[in-house]
């Protein structure tokens, strides 16, 4: 296994495959996800959701944006065909979620997806024993009174301590 980035990056650690899997192809740009594709000597799969993430470009420039900030399922016309509703043979679209409440589900299900989306009854029948104020849909944190400060490293990644520590005891309950 490798990332699309380590493939692209260090093609000769990374090595041929017979059979090269992409996993959220949504945020592989362009000419990364086409080399990761060429290191398979059958078949390819690629995998993702359109309405995820896209590449992730350090430019600011507009040309370099629309050539690499594309992603696989916007070149193909995988995208407009889902919106339109026409069935393509060469894809799956999954319509079963595990991970999300049934009530946000529903909502992405509406706005995104035309009503395609379900929760599986598994996960309905999941009971988490939690505090009770954790059994909202949707929780607010004011952090004013903890002073968060946004921090940035040398290689301009941004991070909140504050937050970060909030998270994990929240995490923790």
């Amino acid at each position: 296994g490798s990332t699309v980035t380590k493939a692209f990056m260090s093609p000769l650690t990374v090595g041929i495959f017979d059979n090269v899997i992409v996993d959220e192809a949504s945020m592989v740009m362009i000419p990364a996800l086409y080399f990761a594709s060429g290191l398979s000597t059958k078949r390819v799969v690629i995998s993702g959701d359109f309405r995820q993430l896209q590449p992730i470009l350090a430019s600011r420039h507009k040309d370099t944006k629309a050539e690499l900030g594309s992603d696989i399922f916007r070149i193909s016309g995988v995208q407009n065909k889902f919106i339109k509703g026409q069935e393509q043979n060469h894809c799956a679209v999954l319509s079963e979620q595990y991970r999300m409440d049934d009530k946000i589900c529903n909502l992405i299900s509406e706005i995104g997806y035309q009503k395609r989306l379900f929760t599986s009854q598994s996960r309905k029948d999941v009971i988490v024993d939690r505090p009770n104020w954790l059994n909202k849909r949707i929780i607010v944190i004011d952090s004013t009174s903890i002073s968060p400060l946004l921090s940035t490293d040398a290689n301009n990644s941004r991070s909140n301590i504050a937050h970060a520590i909030a998270v994990r005891n929240l995490a923790e309950t």
